[in-house]
């Protein structure tokens, strides 16, 4: 073995890296378990505020291997929102929406109102953006008039003129729309970083006007959706000076002197207390003392008492330029004060507390937030930001990064009134209740024409200037894709997960022993290293492991067993020419490298498809499938090679059988040549009555790909489907799908329910409308315990996602097996050989939708296992066309005729693909039974297409061979077998 001595470094490099990033996970949890049980009290309940408070209390603080809790927590293998339950969403900037507000009162026009319509129909046929679509449209409803004679209104002058070119428009408008999008995509982070979930997902769509969002553990899905969905409000408020606020600060620091001296008075805490700093260590108190000295005669001839007030504030604020600032770890005991009406009471009617939108940092890791006391007479500020036409990111006469706004005439007077009575203080520039920017007014704006400087970066003016356009164009974002998962069903899937790859894992280990017998022992270390590798891989990239994603590891540990597997059969074969074991291992791998590596290659750009057009359960599905493959790779030519050159070291041989499989599959003589015409018959008699099924009885689509809503209820006793489905029915007034789902106390509820509706409380009413039905299953209590949604143009999108995933797949392995074998032949074999696999599963799952106990829909998750399917079957094809081209190849095989050839290979190969296929099958049959009801439809796919698969690169994918290859030599007589294909290395049977 070449470079043994780098393999081995390799090895324990990835070693040292899996045990370095993993750890943080169990670091992670050992914090968490600390912060339930401080929170948890005497009945077993567990207070969130109070665990949440701990986590706060060592957010900042370095907890381990000089980390802080807030990179352990980031750095773990972090669960998806299947296995912990949380929400997620996909909201949508809708374009529509910012050309209205761009053209103003032309937005009313006929030819405006028929494109707009037009480029929204258009979206499916057209892969260009929706301003082209919208400008190509309304070339046609009005093709005597420019589009500047839409946009060349008062608010856009600057940009575009009565006299500008389409082309600038367009170009203007796209521009628009994309600052639009980041400016929803800096909001919604801001909204997110608001709403305090620990490890927020949030992430805007490439190439679309969408953003997702995941939130995990969130247990108010109404407050998420009135949080994300609606317009940003942007305000701006004078502000408060420390110096006006001397009563109210001595106030709080008396109240806080008390609350201190009463806790100190109830009896000492125990054992486990959350875990404090001092944050006066790291700030001067002497500003503070100072401030409060000259602000009241009333203390400044008591210093203890001022002492003892000053030392109770800076126990929780901190001086700052602007006012107060707080210890991140602290803001949420300093809010739950700041709200406290004893407290409110000190300070002015018309102040209102607010954070800065970022905050400070100070020594220690630690993090300031500043607070703000913001002026606002009856709750309102003194101007919002409707009345800014536009702003932009400049540079100062000093060549300092600035930000310029301009606003209309009522803004104007507005900002002029406002900043006449501001000279020398600050206003506030708000966003959402959090204060983005506060800058000093240096003198009376009277035109409503402002720059903003300071010490500011280019990307904070880019930012700033993008965010200040909010209050310009008020594009509401509306949410198009929503799921939301119950911590209980959360915690089922956690269990589920566990139990099926801890079955499936073992099944595998147990056959890899009774079929290999020592060796196999071997085959399941690397197994298991293999999986270690897998899971310190996840970790360190930051990989989110689902319960999709666990599939797509027992699904791996199960294919990972393909390379033994062929490695394992060039063994047996070279042992029986009389090789010594040495030699025999060595020519063994050699001689399977090749099947081993064109058979990954085709599942992997099947993986990596998944991975681009997937999401949620598919793209779960995928990022595992791909690591597992890669470490599953590793591990099979290097590790166990590695393990069994060190049994050839110690001079030690085996057998790699058992005396139950010494003879399994040996001398085989089964015709699959001159029996395909049959089985040609066999197959096009399923795929005409799945024809037949596809026109006359059609498909069950999910909510993926018709759009919709449906949701999980769970009942404490079991329910008849059909009863509810009448109910449903009845309170509804449309037809509603219900079924069966996970037991016969749990179903799943499909309807199209107010779905077209964009309003905020449009869920809240369709999810009462739900429950109203519910309860009419008189004394059976029921809960949703997960919900879903899909607008109709996220379904769209999604259904040709899946077509180009699909398309993509079959071209891509078309093309892989042409360079590698070198023949048309092999690729249209192959690819009518998963086509033909495509449409007898969909045969299936149309003929036997609402007969089997689990979802047969064609979703996303559908697609995902066709896919997967498709990786498996290529795989299958490609070891058994490598077989093929080995014995085309061989001088043994001239002067046999062709069929006899490929015979001899498919034969040669039975073992392989009996073992190979028997081991995932055995997995895939643990994910069904154990594997929970969310991904049991999914596993079925799979498993069907495992066994369909196996069938079609036999009979279907080889005989196509066969007949094209034969086609070829009628044409050219003189074409010898041996050269039919080109030569390869020597290989043997496996």
């Amino acid at each position: 073995m070449t470079n043994k001595n780098g393999i081995i470094g390799l090895t324990i490099v990835i070693a040292l890296i899996s045990v370095y990033y993993l750890s943080f996970t169990f670091a992670s949890r050992s914090f968490k378990s600390k912060a339930i049980a401080y929170a948890t009290d005497a009945k077993g309940e567990v207070d969130v505020a109070k665990k949440q408070r701990y986590i706060d209390s060592l957010w900042r603080e370095e907890v381990y291997l000089g980390h802080t809790l807030q990179e352990v927590t980031e750095r773990e293998l972090n669960l998806g929102l299947d296995l912990q339950g949380g929400m997620h969403v996909v909201l949508e900037v809708a374009p529509a929406d910012i050309l209205r507000g761009m053209a103003g009162g032309n937005a009313r026009s006929a030819a405006f109102q028929t494109a707009l319509k037009k480029a929204g129909e258009d979206k499916a046929a057209s892969n260009s953006t929706f301003i082209n679509r919208f400008a190509a449209a309304y070339k046609e409803a009005a093709p005597n008039s420019s589009l500047a004679s839409l946009f060349a209104t008062s608010a856009n002058r600057g940009k575009i003129s009565s006299s500008s070119s389409d082309a600038d428009v367009v170009k203007m408008l796209n521009t628009e729309v994309n600052g639009s999008i980041d400016r929803a995509f800096q909001i919604t982070s801001a909204r997110i970083d608001k709403f305090g979930v620990t490890n927020p997902n949030i992430q805007r769509l490439p190439g679309q006007n969408r953003i997702l969002v995941e939130l995990p553990g969130v247990d108010n899905p109404e407050r998420v959706r009135r949080l994300l969905s609606g317009a940003a409000k942007l305000e701006f408020a004078e502000v408060y000076l420390t110096q006006e606020l001397g009563a109210g600060l001595e106030g709080l620091g008396r109240y806080l002197t008390q609350q201190a001296e009463i806790e100190k008075a109830k009896k000492p805490a125990a054992a486990g207390t959350i875990a404090t700093t001092d944050s006066t260590k790291k700030t001067s108190t002497g500003g503070l003392a100072e401030q409060l000295a000259q602000k009241s005669d009333s203390t400044a001839n008591d210093s203890a008492a001022v002492a003892a007030q000053t030392a109770a504030l800076t126990s929780l604020f901190v001086p700052m330029p602007q006012g107060l600032g707080v210890y991140l770890k602290d803001t949420a005991r300093a809010g739950e004060i700041l709200r406290r009406p004893e407290v409110r009471s000190l300070f002015p009617a018309d102040l209102v507390f607010m954070w800065d939108r970022k905050g400070t940092a100070a020594g220690d890791n630690q993090l300031i937030l500043p607070l703000y006391f913001i002026k606002k007479a009856n709750g309102e500020a003194a101007m919002e930001g409707d009345v800014i036409v536009d702003a932009t990111h400049d540079y100062d006469e000093r060549g300092r990064p600035e930000v310029t706004m301009r606003m209309n005439g009522e803004g104007a007077r507005k900002w002029r009134s406002l900043t006449a009575r501001s000279v020398g203080r600050p206003v506030a520039i708000i966003i959402d209740n959090l204060v983005y920017t506060a800058p000093t007014v240096q003198g009376e704006i009277p035109n409503g024409n402002s720059s903003i400087t300071g010490n500011f970066t280019v990307e904070e003016t880019k930012d700033m200037s993008n965010v200040l356009k909010a209050g310009k164009l008020p594009a509401p974002t509306h949410i198009v894709e929503e799921a939301v998962v119950g911590s209980s069903l959360g915690a089922e899937a956690i269990n589920d997960g566990l139990l099926s790859s801890a079955v499936g894992l073992l099944i595998v280990l147990v056959f890899m022993v009774a079929y290999y017998n020592k060796a196999g022992w071997i085959a399941d270390i690397a197994l298991l290293i293999n999986l270690f590798f897998l899971l310190g891989v996840m970790a360190s990239l930051g990989a989110v492991l689902t319960l999709s994603g666990i599939a797509g590891i027992v699904l791996s540990i199960g294919m990972a067993v393909d390379a033994n597997v062929l490695i394992y059969e060039g063994i047996k074969a070279e042992l029986e020419e009389g090789k010594p074991f040495g030699q025999a291992i060595r020519d063994g791998f050699k001689h399977s490298l090749s099947a081993i590596i064109d058979s990954n290659v085709t599942t992997l750009l099947t993986g990596i498809i998944l991975y681009t057009f997937g999401t949620g359960l598919v793209l779960g599905f995928a990022t595992t499938l791909v690591l597992g493959l890669l470490t599953s790779l590793f591990s099979a030519i290097f590790i166990t090679r590695l393990l069994l050159e060190y049994q050839i070291k110690k001079g030690k041989a085996f057998n790699f059988y058992t005396g139950l499989t010494k003879n399994w599959f040996k001398d085989n003589d089964f015709d699959f040549v001159s029996q395909r015409k049959r089985f040609y018959l066999i197959s096009g008699v399923i795929i005409a009555i799945g024809i037949g099924s596809f026109i006359f009885k059609g498909f069950g689509l999910g909510i993926d790909f018709k759009g919709g809503r449906s949701y999980v209820v769970r009942f404490e006793n079991n329910v008849d489907a059909d009863d509810l489905r009448d109910k449903m029915d009845q309170t509804l007034g449309s037809a509603t799908e219900v079924k069966t789902f996970g037991g016969q106390d749990q179903v799943k509820i499909t309807t199209a329910y107010l779905i077209e509706e964009t309003t905020a409380d449009a869920d809240q009413k369709a999810e009462a409308k739900i429950m109203e039905g519910v309860k009419k299953i008189g004394n059976n209590p029921a809960k949703i315990v997960s919900s879903n949604k899909v607008g109709p143009t996220m379904a769209q999108d999604t259904l040709w996602s899946a077509v180009y995933a699909v398309l993509l797949a079959l071209a891509a392995n078309f093309v892989y097996i042409l360079i590698r074998f070198k023949r048309v032949a092999f690729s249209y074999g192959a690819v009518m050989s998963l086509a033909h696999d495509v449409v007898i599963i969909l045969a299936i799952f149309s003929l036997f939708n609402g007969w089997l106990p689990w979802s047969l829909d064609i979703d996303q998750a559908f697609i995902g296992a066709i896919l997967t399917m498709i990786g498996y079957s290529m795989n299958d094809t490609v070891v058994i066309y490598d077989r093929i081209r080995d014995y085309l190849a061989d001088d043994k095989s001239r002067g046999q005729s062709l069929p006899t050839v490929i015979n001899n290979a498919l034969n040669s190969t039975l073992s392989r693909t009996a073992v190979t296929g028997i081991s995932v099958i055995l997995v895939l049959i643990v994910l069904m039974i154990f594997g929970g009801a969310v991904i049991r439809g999914f596993t079925f796919c799979m498993l069907l297409g495992v066994i369909v698969g196996t069938y079609s690169s036999l009979f279907v994918a080889a005989p196509i061979v066969v007949d094209l290859l034969q086609r070829d030599q009628n044409k050219t007589p003189s074409l010898a077998t041996a050269e039919t294909v080109p030569a390869a290395p020597k290989k043997v049977k496996a």
